[in-house]
Formats: C-alpha cells, structure tokens, sequence
C-alpha cells in the first residue's frame, strides 16, 4: 500500500475516510451477516452495510440521535427493511445518562466533553444507553443464527467504553471492529489510560491495527496527526491473513 499517497487523498478529499472504511468492510461482510454501526449519525455506513448483508442479514444501526437525523434528508440511508435502529448511545452500562447534543452538526456530539467547533451550541439532554452485549441479547430473536462480521464504532472518544460492555459479544463471535481513535484526545476526555485498548485488545484475543495493516502493541507510536481510525483484527491467523489481504486489494 502507498501510505503517502493514502494520506494526500484523505487530507485532501472530504469524507474520503469514509470511503476508504466503506472499501475494507465491502472485502469483508457477507451476505446474510449481522453487523453494527455504532453511532450511525447520518447512516453514510448503515446504507452500504445494509446492502451488503442482503436481505437474509442485520444491519444494527445505534445512534442515540435517531430523532435529529430521521427528520433530515439522511433519513433515506435507514431505509431498509434489514435495518433495525436502536435509539440508544453504546457504553460499558445499561440505563440513562446526560450527553452533549451539538445540534447543527451532531456527529460532534457524545457522552463526555469533546472536540467540536467553536461557537457551537452544546444542549445537555438525557438519552437511553446500552451496552454491545445487551444490544445483542435484545434483538436476539430478530438475530438469530447470523454471524457478527463486522462493527464500526465512531463515538467521539467513547469506543473504549463501548469495548468494554461488548466483552462477551466480542469473545463468542470474533468480529472485525474498525473504530474511531484520538489517541490523546480521548483518554482524556473519557478517562483512561493511552494503552487500555491494547490491553482490552490482548486480553479479547484481538491485535491492534491501522488501516495499512501494521499492528501495533502500544500507543507510543501513535498520536493525533495519523489517520484517526484504528482495527480490532481477531488474532488467528487467518483473521490476521485475511485483514492484511483486504487492505492490500484496496490499496494503491
């Protein structure tokens, strides 16, 4: 892969990060999968992924703002009859809790203090919450015998948390996680330590990657400056092989 030419199309290009996470996970769903969109916002992943699970699979979309983006012309993009929307914002616990609504761009908005632009109005509403783990076990009829691919988690620093309370999910199906990661930034804001996700990462039995195939075993190679998404690849060798091989065919 041409990392350099990567980075001049991503910082170039708006929204081409997107394209490029659209790109690995088209290599690796498969018709008839259960997947999930954490924090779906304005379903730009809810769509592709609907349509690539097919009509015999899930797409779980979780967003917490369903009620902005139902009312937007982005609505269209949860149109679809595998898609199942929960209304809720993924953590480590089931229950309530205040998050920070940024209204006129809302996939800035989160559970604990974030980064969004200046000038924004911040609204502290109260929305539901649930875990991976209680997510699967709600829709578990609707569910059924479908494997668990592929999650992308994009939650403005709250993917640690929502790791945490998937533990069980995690172990039983081995999904590939592609996740959103400021690997200062968001330690801070939602008060964990730098190396958690390597830690949780080895104890789940998955490596940590970035989305040029490299693995990495702690934070001290990454900062703020690089692409802000990191992969959860299972560590079996064929997991490993077949990630490595999917970022090779969408290369350049």
């Amino acid at each position: 892969m041409d990392k350099a030419k990567w980075m001049q199309l991503f910082t170039g290009s708006e929204g081409y990060v997107e394209r490029f996470i659209q790109m690995v996970y088209s290599h690796w769903v498969r018709s008839g999968d259960l997947v999930i969109d954490g924090g779906s916002a304005d379903g730009c992943h809810t769509r592709p992924l609907s349509e690539l699970v097919g009509p015999q699979g899930i797409t779980l979309a979780v967003e917490p703002l369903y009620f902005i983006y139902k009312s937007r012309p982005w609505a269209k993009n949860y149109k679809s009859d595998n898609v199942i929307i929960e209304e809720s914002a993924l953590s480590n616990f089931v229950g309530e809790s205040h998050f920070n609504c940024i209204k006129d761009t809302p996939g800035y908005s989160g559970l604990k203090k974030g980064y969004w632009p200046a000038g924004e109005t911040v609204e502290d509403i109260t929305v539901r919450v649930i875990t991976l783990d209680e997510l699967i076990k709600k829709h578990a009829l609707n569910i059924g015998a479908r494997n668990l691919s592929f999650i992308k988690l994009d939650l403005e620093g709250g993917e640690y948390d929502a790791l945490r309370g998937g533990r069980d999910t995690l172990q039983r199906y081995k999904p590939l996680i592609i996740f959103e990661h400021a690997p200062k930034a968001a330690p801070i804001n939602y008060g964990y330590l730098a190396d958690a996700f390597f830690e949780l990462g080895r104890e789940l039995g998955y490596g940590v990657y970035d989305v040029w195939g490299d693995v990495h075993a702690t934070s001290g190679d990454l900062d703020d400056t690089e692409l802000p998404y990191l992969a959860l690849v299972p560590d079996s060798e064929s997991h490993v092989a077949r990630y490595r091989k999917v970022i090779d065919t969408v290369g350049v």
